[in-house]
């Protein structure tokens, strides 16, 4: 399916007449490459669940096709508009449907899964974090490895679709992900504050900057 609608996304780059037209009006009121785009993710949401896959799949596949047939200088302002829409508004409503979903009674009632969220948290500074000092070493001064790895190793989108994905398939335990999770919102909260009271204590930021780091690290 995904393969499918990329091949159809690259055909249509080389079809100038819709391209002229979706560009004539990606500023006019009708917002038809928006819109298409909207309908496209719909589409393949709508199929993967027909087909018995997850919604994730689709939206995966959606992204990627639209990537492909926006790619270049011209597609730029289409892709600004479509991350104004997912972090304006579907960013957080994904973050809204989580808290909802997110089971803290199974992390308060199980002291082991307590105990998981801190060594979750250490995995993820090991996983996500350390091997960035291999691929960066060279191009970051001593005082900014550490934030660094702070800033890289958050993780709360993918640790919650992976869980929901683990627990609508029986292959997780609603404790595990319940303290994966957690341990998501532990790193997005304090991962981000500690990298920048250490680059603030090294004279890295200037005064202002703060807000600015904490939400590209979000």
């Amino acid at each position: 399916m995904a393969l499918a609608a990329a091949i159809a996304a690259l055909q249509v780059r080389v079809l100038r007449p819709i391209v002229r037209l979706l560009a004539r009006t990606l500023h006019a009121s009708s917002q038809l490459p928006v819109r298409i785009c909207i309908l496209l993710m719909v589409g393949l949401v709508f199929l993967a669940h027909e087909f018995g896959l997850d919604l994730i799949l689709g939206a995966f596949a959606a992204g990627m096709v639209v990537r492909l047939s926006s790619e270049g200088e011209r597609g730029e302002v289409l892709r600004e508009k479509l991350e104004a829409i997912g972090y304006g508004f579907l960013v957080p409503l994904f973050f809204v449907v989580s808290g909802i979903k997110f089971n803290l009674g199974s992390l308060l009632e199980s002291t082991d899964a307590l105990l998981r969220v801190p060594f979750f948290l250490a995995l993820f500074l090991l996983i996500r974090g350390a091997p960035s000092l291999l691929f960066y070493r060279k191009d970051l001064a001593n005082n900014e490895r550490l934030p660094f790895i702070l800033y890289i190793s958050t993780a709360l989108p993918l640790v919650v679709a992976i869980t929901d994905i683990g627990v609508a398939t029986g292959r997780m335990r609603s404790e595990n992900a319940a303290a994966l999770v957690g341990a998501g919102m532990v790193s997005v909260l304090l991962f981000p504050l500690l990298a920048l009271a250490l680059r603030k204590r090294a004279g890295a930021v200037q005064p202002g900057q703060g807000r600015g780091d904490d939400e590209d690290a979000l």
